[in-house]
Protein backbone atom coordinates (compact mmCIF):
# COMPACT_ATOMS: atom_id res chain seq x y z
CA UNK A 1 0.00 0.00 0.00
CA UNK A 2 1.75 2.95 -0.62
CA UNK A 3 1.28 6.19 1.28
CA UNK A 4 -0.81 9.28 -0.27
CA UNK A 5 0.62 11.92 -2.29
CA UNK A 6 1.68 15.68 -0.29
CA UNK A 7 -2.06 16.98 -0.62
CA UNK A 8 0.22 20.49 -2.69
CA UNK A 9 0.78 18.55 -5.28
CA UNK A 10 -2.77 16.33 -5.38
CA UNK A 11 -3.99 19.87 -5.48
CA UNK A 12 -2.12 20.95 -8.51
CA UNK A 13 -3.08 17.64 -10.46
CA UNK A 14 -6.55 18.07 -9.39
CA UNK A 15 -6.23 22.39 -10.72
CA UNK A 16 -4.52 20.55 -14.11
CA UNK A 17 -7.36 17.90 -14.57
CA UNK A 18 -9.87 20.80 -14.56
CA UNK A 19 -7.91 22.93 -16.91
CA UNK A 20 -8.05 20.27 -19.33
CA UNK A 21 -11.28 19.24 -19.37
CA UNK A 22 -12.78 22.86 -19.72
CA UNK A 23 -10.45 23.24 -22.62
CA UNK A 24 -11.68 20.26 -24.21
CA UNK A 25 -15.26 21.72 -23.32
CA UNK A 26 -14.87 25.08 -24.81
CA UNK A 27 -12.88 23.26 -27.83
CA UNK A 28 -9.92 25.27 -27.78
CA UNK A 29 -6.33 24.38 -27.59
CA UNK A 30 -4.18 24.36 -24.20
CA UNK A 31 -1.87 27.36 -24.45
CA UNK A 32 2.00 26.95 -24.31
CA UNK A 33 1.62 28.53 -20.60
CA UNK A 34 -0.95 26.18 -19.61
CA UNK A 35 0.79 22.77 -21.37
CA UNK A 36 4.21 23.99 -19.57
CA UNK A 37 3.08 24.33 -16.02
CA UNK A 38 0.63 20.65 -16.34
CA UNK A 39 4.02 19.77 -17.51
CA UNK A 40 5.71 20.89 -14.47
CA UNK A 41 2.85 19.57 -12.58
CA UNK A 42 3.39 15.72 -13.87
CA UNK A 43 6.96 16.11 -13.38
CA UNK A 44 6.83 16.64 -10.11
CA UNK A 45 4.45 14.50 -9.29
CA UNK A 46 6.18 11.19 -10.77
CA UNK A 47 8.88 12.55 -8.31
CA UNK A 48 7.24 12.45 -5.25
CA UNK A 49 5.59 9.13 -6.08
CA UNK A 50 9.04 7.58 -6.43
CA UNK A 51 10.61 9.57 -3.49
CA UNK A 52 7.41 7.85 -1.50
CA UNK A 53 7.82 4.39 -3.36
CA UNK A 54 11.44 4.60 -1.70
CA UNK A 55 10.37 6.25 1.85
CA UNK A 56 7.87 3.34 1.89
CA UNK A 57 10.56 0.77 1.52
CA UNK A 58 12.92 1.89 3.48
CA UNK A 59 10.07 2.11 6.29
CA UNK A 60 9.02 -1.19 5.72
CA UNK A 61 13.15 -2.47 6.14
CA UNK A 62 13.44 -0.67 9.34
CA UNK A 63 10.03 -2.26 11.03
CA UNK A 64 10.78 -5.27 10.35
CA UNK A 65 14.34 -4.79 11.79
CA UNK A 66 12.64 -3.54 14.56
CA UNK A 67 9.93 -6.41 15.02
CA UNK A 68 12.07 -8.93 13.58
CA UNK A 69 9.55 -10.24 10.77
CA UNK A 70 9.23 -9.65 7.30
CA UNK A 71 9.53 -6.41 5.70
CA UNK A 72 6.22 -4.83 6.76
CA UNK A 73 4.63 -7.27 9.09
CA UNK A 74 2.08 -5.78 11.52
CA UNK A 75 1.56 -3.11 9.00
CA UNK A 76 -1.53 -3.92 7.31
CA UNK A 77 -3.81 -5.37 10.07
CA UNK A 78 -3.77 -2.33 12.28
CA UNK A 79 -6.94 0.32 12.44
CA UNK A 80 -5.04 2.63 10.34
CA UNK A 81 -4.27 0.50 7.54
CA UNK A 82 -7.39 -0.67 7.42
CA UNK A 83 -9.32 2.93 7.69
CA UNK A 84 -6.91 3.52 4.47
CA UNK A 85 -8.51 0.58 2.98
CA UNK A 86 -12.07 1.86 3.03
CA UNK A 87 -11.04 4.67 1.22
CA UNK A 88 -10.67 7.57 4.66
CA UNK A 89 -8.85 10.66 3.49
CA UNK A 90 -8.55 14.08 4.94
CA UNK A 91 -9.99 15.90 1.68
CA UNK A 92 -11.57 13.55 -0.77
CA UNK A 93 -13.54 10.94 1.74
CA UNK A 94 -13.14 12.46 5.37
CA UNK A 95 -15.64 10.11 6.56
CA UNK A 96 -16.13 6.23 6.36
CA UNK A 97 -17.90 3.57 8.26
CA UNK A 98 -16.43 -0.14 8.68
CA UNK A 99 -16.92 -2.88 10.38
CA UNK A 100 -16.18 -2.43 13.84
CA UNK A 101 -15.31 -5.80 15.28
CA UNK A 102 -13.27 -6.45 12.13
CA UNK A 103 -11.50 -2.98 12.98
CA UNK A 104 -11.04 -4.09 16.78
CA UNK A 105 -11.18 -7.51 17.31
CA UNK A 106 -10.29 -9.11 14.18
CA UNK A 107 -12.29 -11.72 11.98
CA UNK A 108 -9.10 -14.38 11.11
CA UNK A 109 -9.88 -16.97 10.65
CA UNK A 110 -7.71 -20.04 11.78
CA UNK A 111 -5.04 -21.43 9.84
CA UNK A 112 -4.19 -25.45 10.26
CA UNK A 113 -1.09 -26.36 8.78
CA UNK A 114 -1.08 -30.31 7.07
CA UNK A 115 -0.43 -32.93 9.18
CA UNK A 116 2.71 -33.78 7.95
CA UNK A 117 3.89 -30.38 9.05
CA UNK A 118 2.47 -30.71 12.71
CA UNK A 119 5.31 -31.61 15.11
CA UNK A 120 5.41 -31.67 18.91
CA UNK A 121 8.05 -29.03 20.13
CA UNK A 122 8.43 -28.52 24.25
CA UNK A 123 7.27 -25.01 24.69
CA UNK A 124 10.15 -22.25 25.93
CA UNK A 125 7.68 -20.69 28.42
CA UNK A 126 4.28 -20.58 29.59
CA UNK A 127 2.09 -17.35 30.33
CA UNK A 128 0.43 -18.46 33.77
CA UNK A 129 -3.54 -17.58 33.85
CA UNK A 130 -3.42 -14.63 36.14
CA UNK A 131 -1.28 -12.63 33.32
CA UNK A 132 -1.53 -8.88 33.50
CA UNK A 133 -3.07 -6.71 31.01
CA UNK A 134 -3.97 -2.92 30.60
CA UNK A 135 -7.42 -3.14 29.09
CA UNK A 136 -10.76 -4.63 30.51
CA UNK A 137 -12.68 -4.79 27.17
CA UNK A 138 -10.88 -7.00 24.80
CA UNK A 139 -11.61 -9.96 27.95
CA UNK A 140 -14.93 -9.63 27.63
CA UNK A 141 -17.60 -11.92 25.78
CA UNK A 142 -17.29 -10.14 21.95
CA UNK A 143 -19.86 -10.26 19.56
CA UNK A 144 -19.77 -8.88 16.52
CA UNK A 145 -23.44 -6.73 15.07
CA UNK A 146 -24.88 -6.76 11.64
CA UNK A 147 -24.44 -3.65 9.68
CA UNK A 148 -27.47 -1.51 10.52
CA UNK A 149 -28.54 -3.04 13.57
CA UNK A 150 -29.44 -0.45 16.24
CA UNK A 151 -30.91 -2.69 18.96
CA UNK A 152 -30.17 -6.30 19.97
CA UNK A 153 -31.86 -9.41 21.48
CA UNK A 154 -30.31 -10.87 24.64
CA UNK A 155 -31.97 -11.97 27.99
CA UNK A 156 -31.96 -10.86 31.56
CA UNK A 157 -31.89 -12.86 34.64
CA UNK A 158 -32.42 -12.68 38.30
CA UNK A 159 -33.13 -14.35 41.35
CA UNK A 160 -31.11 -16.26 44.07
CA UNK A 161 -30.38 -19.19 42.02
CA UNK A 162 -31.66 -21.46 44.58
CA UNK A 163 -33.08 -25.03 44.44
CA UNK A 164 -36.36 -25.76 46.34
CA UNK A 165 -37.39 -28.89 46.76
CA UNK A 166 -35.21 -32.46 46.16
CA UNK A 167 -33.08 -32.94 42.56
CA UNK A 168 -33.29 -36.41 43.37
CA UNK A 169 -36.01 -38.80 42.66
CA UNK A 170 -36.78 -42.12 43.76
CA UNK A 171 -38.07 -43.17 40.58
CA UNK A 172 -39.34 -42.61 36.96
CA UNK A 173 -43.37 -43.09 38.19
CA UNK A 174 -42.67 -40.77 41.25
CA UNK A 175 -45.59 -38.38 41.68
CA UNK A 176 -43.76 -35.95 43.92
CA UNK A 177 -43.16 -32.40 43.13
CA UNK A 178 -40.30 -32.04 40.52
CA UNK A 179 -37.93 -29.42 42.46
CA UNK A 180 -37.77 -25.79 41.05
CA UNK A 181 -34.61 -23.07 40.69
CA UNK A 182 -35.52 -19.40 41.74
CA UNK A 183 -34.80 -17.58 38.34
CA UNK A 184 -36.38 -15.78 36.27
CA UNK A 185 -35.26 -15.30 32.78
CA UNK A 186 -36.89 -12.11 30.75
CA UNK A 187 -36.35 -11.64 26.67
CA UNK A 188 -35.10 -7.70 26.49
CA UNK A 189 -34.51 -5.47 23.56
CA UNK A 190 -31.58 -3.04 24.20
CA UNK A 191 -30.28 -0.45 21.98
CA UNK A 192 -26.71 -0.21 20.89
CA UNK A 193 -24.69 2.45 22.48
CA UNK A 194 -22.82 4.89 21.16
CA UNK A 195 -18.66 4.88 22.72
CA UNK A 196 -17.30 8.18 20.99
CA UNK A 197 -14.07 10.12 20.89
CA UNK A 198 -12.60 13.86 19.55
CA UNK A 199 -9.14 14.18 19.34
CA UNK A 200 -8.33 17.89 18.51
CA UNK A 201 -5.18 20.05 16.67
CA UNK A 202 -4.07 16.88 14.79
CA UNK A 203 -1.26 18.43 12.49
CA UNK A 204 -2.10 17.76 8.86
CA UNK A 205 1.16 16.44 8.24
CA UNK A 206 0.30 13.39 10.24
CA UNK A 207 -2.50 12.48 7.75
CA UNK A 208 -0.18 13.28 4.73
CA UNK A 209 1.92 9.96 4.79
CA UNK A 210 1.10 6.79 4.79
CA UNK A 211 3.82 6.37 7.67
CA UNK A 212 3.24 8.80 10.14
CA UNK A 213 -0.80 8.07 9.35
CA UNK A 214 -0.67 4.16 10.09
CA UNK A 215 1.52 5.16 13.50
CA UNK A 216 -1.24 7.79 14.91
CA UNK A 217 -3.94 5.51 14.00
CA UNK A 218 -2.49 2.45 15.66
CA UNK A 219 -1.67 4.25 18.39
CA UNK A 220 -3.47 7.38 19.97
CA UNK A 221 -6.09 6.87 18.15
CA UNK A 222 -6.54 3.24 18.36
CA UNK A 223 -5.64 3.87 22.68
CA UNK A 224 -8.40 6.49 22.76
CA UNK A 225 -10.81 4.23 21.23
CA UNK A 226 -9.61 1.65 24.04
CA UNK A 227 -9.90 3.65 26.57
CA UNK A 228 -13.88 5.14 25.35
CA UNK A 229 -14.92 1.30 25.26
CA UNK A 230 -13.45 0.49 28.33
CA UNK A 231 -15.36 3.01 30.16
CA UNK A 232 -18.54 1.61 28.08
CA UNK A 233 -18.04 -1.69 29.88
CA UNK A 234 -17.49 -0.53 33.10
CA UNK A 235 -20.41 1.87 33.11
CA UNK A 236 -22.95 -0.75 31.89
CA UNK A 237 -21.80 -3.38 34.96
CA UNK A 238 -22.04 -1.07 37.83
CA UNK A 239 -25.27 0.53 36.38
CA UNK A 240 -26.22 -3.08 36.60
CA UNK A 241 -25.92 -2.79 40.82
CA UNK A 242 -23.69 -5.92 41.22
CA UNK A 243 -23.62 -7.47 44.94
CA UNK A 244 -20.67 -5.52 46.72
CA UNK A 245 -18.83 -6.65 50.28
CA UNK A 246 -15.22 -5.59 51.63
CA UNK A 247 -15.21 -8.62 54.10
CA UNK A 248 -11.63 -9.15 55.46
CA UNK A 249 -8.65 -6.87 56.34
CA UNK A 250 -6.56 -6.16 52.72
CA UNK A 251 -6.97 -6.37 49.52
CA UNK A 252 -5.67 -9.91 48.69
CA UNK A 253 -7.92 -11.18 51.88
CA UNK A 254 -10.62 -9.01 50.53
CA UNK A 255 -10.49 -10.39 46.80
CA UNK A 256 -10.59 -14.17 47.95
CA UNK A 257 -13.84 -13.25 50.04
CA UNK A 258 -15.40 -12.12 46.87
CA UNK A 259 -14.18 -14.94 45.54
CA UNK A 260 -15.97 -16.81 47.53
CA UNK A 261 -19.24 -14.97 47.73
CA UNK A 262 -18.94 -15.55 43.86
CA UNK A 263 -18.72 -18.89 43.69
CA UNK A 264 -21.35 -19.43 46.16
CA UNK A 265 -23.93 -17.83 43.95
CA UNK A 266 -22.86 -20.03 40.96
CA UNK A 267 -20.38 -18.08 39.47
CA UNK A 268 -16.78 -18.76 38.40
CA UNK A 269 -14.53 -15.66 38.21
CA UNK A 270 -12.06 -15.35 36.22
CA UNK A 271 -10.98 -11.39 35.78
CA UNK A 272 -9.84 -8.76 38.77
CA UNK A 273 -10.50 -4.98 37.48
CA UNK A 274 -7.96 -2.79 40.25
CA UNK A 275 -7.20 1.03 39.04
CA UNK A 276 -3.41 1.92 39.60
CA UNK A 277 -3.42 2.32 42.97
CA UNK A 278 -4.90 -0.96 44.02
CA UNK A 279 -2.91 -3.52 41.66
CA UNK A 280 0.11 -1.67 43.02
CA UNK A 281 -1.04 -2.31 46.02
CA UNK A 282 -1.76 -6.05 45.78
CA UNK A 283 1.92 -6.28 43.73
CA UNK A 284 3.34 -4.75 47.12
CA UNK A 285 1.80 -7.14 49.36
CA UNK A 286 4.24 -8.88 51.66
CA UNK A 287 4.19 -11.66 53.64
CA UNK A 288 4.30 -11.87 57.80
CA UNK A 289 8.82 -12.73 56.55
CA UNK A 290 8.32 -9.19 54.85
CA UNK A 291 8.48 -10.80 51.13
CA UNK A 292 6.53 -10.29 48.40
CA UNK A 293 3.42 -12.57 48.16
CA UNK A 294 3.32 -13.09 44.47
CA UNK A 295 6.22 -13.33 41.88
CA UNK A 296 7.78 -10.17 40.24
CA UNK A 297 6.67 -9.09 36.84
CA UNK A 298 10.76 -9.38 35.76
CA UNK A 299 10.72 -13.39 36.52
CA UNK A 300 8.54 -13.82 33.84
CA UNK A 301 5.37 -14.62 35.74
CA UNK A 302 2.62 -12.45 37.07
CA UNK A 303 -0.25 -12.37 39.73
CA UNK A 304 -2.36 -15.70 39.48
CA UNK A 305 -4.57 -14.51 42.28
CA UNK A 306 -6.72 -17.26 42.52
CA UNK A 307 -7.12 -17.57 39.04
CA UNK A 308 -7.81 -14.42 38.33
CA UNK A 309 -6.54 -12.66 35.52
CA UNK A 310 -5.69 -8.97 36.65
CA UNK A 311 -6.23 -5.94 34.47
CA UNK A 312 -5.36 -2.37 35.70
CA UNK A 313 -8.32 0.08 34.32
CA UNK A 314 -8.20 3.45 34.49
CA UNK A 315 -10.93 4.80 35.80
CA UNK A 316 -11.83 1.73 37.84
CA UNK A 317 -13.46 3.21 41.01
CA UNK A 318 -13.59 0.09 42.98
CA UNK A 319 -11.68 -3.25 42.64
CA UNK A 320 -14.53 -5.55 40.76
CA UNK A 321 -14.34 -9.46 40.64
CA UNK A 322 -16.03 -10.32 37.23
CA UNK A 323 -16.87 -14.21 35.23
CA UNK A 324 -16.77 -13.06 31.84
CA UNK A 325 -18.25 -15.45 30.76
CA UNK A 326 -21.98 -15.43 32.73
CA UNK A 327 -21.89 -11.71 33.08
CA UNK A 328 -23.04 -10.79 29.79
CA UNK A 329 -21.35 -10.88 25.92
CA UNK A 330 -20.04 -7.14 24.28
CA UNK A 331 -21.38 -6.42 21.12
CA UNK A 332 -19.40 -4.25 18.90
CA UNK A 333 -21.34 -2.45 15.20
CA UNK A 334 -19.66 -0.28 13.29
CA UNK A 335 -17.24 1.36 13.82
CA UNK A 336 -17.08 5.41 12.06
CA UNK A 337 -14.49 7.81 11.80
CA UNK A 338 -14.69 11.68 10.72
CA UNK A 339 -11.72 14.05 9.85
CA UNK A 340 -12.56 17.70 10.17
CA UNK A 341 -10.16 19.80 8.67
CA UNK A 342 -12.19 23.18 8.00
CA UNK A 343 -12.27 23.89 11.86
CA UNK A 344 -8.40 24.20 12.58
CA UNK A 345 -7.85 25.64 8.44
CA UNK A 346 -5.45 28.44 9.70
CA UNK A 347 -3.47 26.65 11.55
CA UNK A 348 -2.94 23.54 9.50
CA UNK A 349 -4.90 20.97 11.47
CA UNK A 350 -7.78 18.45 12.08
CA UNK A 351 -10.22 17.44 13.97
CA UNK A 352 -10.65 13.99 14.78
CA UNK A 353 -13.96 11.61 15.76
CA UNK A 354 -14.58 8.42 16.05
CA UNK A 355 -17.64 6.74 16.84
CA UNK A 356 -18.39 2.68 17.79
CA UNK A 357 -21.92 1.21 18.17
CA UNK A 358 -21.54 -0.80 21.41
CA UNK A 359 -23.24 -2.52 23.95
CA UNK A 360 -22.24 -4.25 27.30
CA UNK A 361 -25.34 -6.27 28.34
CA UNK A 362 -25.71 -7.72 31.72
CA UNK A 363 -27.44 -10.81 31.47
CA UNK A 364 -27.05 -11.63 35.52
CA UNK A 365 -25.63 -9.35 37.88
CA UNK A 366 -23.91 -11.89 40.18
CA UNK A 367 -21.42 -12.73 37.81
CA UNK A 368 -20.01 -8.89 39.21
CA UNK A 369 -19.31 -8.19 42.34
CA UNK A 370 -17.84 -4.50 43.61
CA UNK A 371 -14.75 -4.82 46.51
CA UNK A 372 -16.86 -1.77 48.06
CA UNK A 373 -18.64 -1.07 51.26
CA UNK A 374 -21.61 0.12 49.79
Amino acid sequence: MGRNLPYAIADELDAADRTVTEALRAGRKLTADEKAHIQRVLTAASEAKADAALADEIDAMRHASASGGAAGAGRTDGLGAKLLRAGLHLKRNPSVTIDGFDALVGRKAPTIPAADDISAVAPTSVAPLGRDARLLWPNMDRRPVEPGTTAVDDFRQSGSRTVTGSVERSSVAAVTEKASLDVTVTAVTEPLKQAAILVREIPNVLLEGERLWLDFFDQEARFQIDRALDAHVLAQILAASPPFGNTGTGLVAQIRQGVAAMRGAGASPNLLVVDGDDAASLDLSEDAAGGLIFPVRDTGSASPVWGLRVVEVAGATDPMILDTRQLGPLYIGALRVDLDPFTGFSRNTTTLRAEVGVLQHVRAAYAARRIAAA
